[in-house]
């Protein structure tokens, strides 16, 4: 029996410290025996303490990652998290909306409770990218009270 490796591709941000993002999707994605074909949408700068920055890469070269997997790798499954560009959101919808199996974590808190997500932002990614998943992971903190 031969053994095949599923591919599966990643869409989400950086995180520098390795905590999430595309960092976490790789070990996991690597864990189940697949492997992992990544399109970064964003970089971060940030350690245990939080995020000091964060850089969106144009929309143009999310966009061509996209493509560049798809035309080639013919993934199984897509992971979407992090995406901060609204007219990416908009042309992954259409790139991807013939993938049957779509799993979306989209990152609008960091584990520390820090936005990374305008409220514009998430309605957009509500709007566009919420119709075309098959499963969604929404991270909800709760504040402690004393």
């Amino acid at each position: 029996m031969v053994n095949s490796i599923i591919p599966i591709m990643t869409i989400s941000g950086s995180d520098s410290i390795n905590g999430a993002g595309i960092q976490a999707d790789i070990r996991t994605i690597s864990a189940m025996g697949g492997v992992a074909h990544t399109v970064i949408t964003t970089v971060t700068a940030q350690n245990s303490h939080g995020i000091a920055d964060v850089f969106d890469l144009p929309s143009e070269i999310v966009i061509g990652q996209v493509r560049a997997v798809l035309s080639d790798m013919h993934p199984k499954a897509i992971k979407i998290g992090m995406i901060h560009q609204e007219d990416a959101m908009k042309t992954l919808r259409s790139e991807l909306s013939s993938c049957p199996n779509i799993v979306c974590a989209p990152g609008i808190l960091t584990s520390r409770g820090e936005r990374l997500m305008s409220d514009g932002l998430v309605q957009e990614y509500i709007r566009t990218i919420f119709p075309i998943v098959k499963v969604l992971v929404i991270k909800f903190l709760q504040q402690m009270t004393s």
